[in-house]
């Protein structure tokens, strides 16, 4: 079987390829710069920081080279680009679902778990509602959803989350997918949180 440790990091998603498992305190691309240690070229005693806050540039220069790669884990500019897709599309396109999962990921590595939930949810219902309840996708946003609540300390509904998507990922890939697996231990973790180990190792051992 498949066992990745009880740190309490989870899946990260990745489209439709199977999730990989981030190192214990691995973030997103940019979310780790120091303070005051240019994230472009390096230098140290970097003056102006990114509006996100998470990131500091020596000047103008620097951040227009690294910012193709940095807008993507911006959190400021991913929230323009929900209020500019919603604004274009409307409160219920598939745009604005992606562009909100994708916000909620960034706060969520944040640690931002108000905010993360809040673009999650918009993202879940998005995605219901164009895939449908019990579509793949659906169970990847849920499972994400469930990843706020363990953070939170909202066992029971992050447990809720991660079973609504295993019991998906079993029913379109069948018991042998990856996806599977890393459901069975993101239940297991939820499971060993609330002090249910014995169920929890069972999650484990079947991964």
């Amino acid at each position: 079987g498949v066992f990745w440790g009880l740190s309490g990091e989870r899946a990260e998603w990745k489209g439709r390829e199977p999730r990989r498992r981030r190192k214990g305190g691995e973030r997103m691309e940019g979310l780790l710069v120091k303070p005051k240690i240019c994230g472009s070229c390096g230098a140290s005693g970097a003056a102006m920081r990114c509006e996100c806050k998470t990131v500091c540039y020596c000047d103008a220069e620097c951040q227009r080279a690294s910012w193709t790669k940095h807008k993507e884990v911006c959190s400021w500019a991913l929230k323009r680009r929900v209020e500019r897709e919603r604004e274009r599309l409307g409160d219920d396109d598939g745009a604005v679902g992606e562009a909100s999962l994708k916000l909620g990921e960034v706060l969520l590595d944040q640690e931002d778990l108000a905010g993360a939930e809040e673009h999650l949810k918009e993202g879940l219902r998005i995605r219901r509602s164009t895939f449908g309840v019990k579509s793949e996708e659906a169970a990847d946003a849920t499972s994400l959803l469930g990843g706020v609540y363990a953070k939170q300390g909202r066992l029971d509904d992050a447990l809720k989350m991660e079973k609504r998507a295993l019991r998906v990922y079993r029913r379109v890939h069948g018991d042998k997918h990856a996806d599977v697996a890393i459901a069975l231990n993101s239940v297991g973790l939820a499971l060993w949180r609330k002090g249910e180990l014995d169920r929890a190792m069972a999650k484990f051992e079947e991964a």
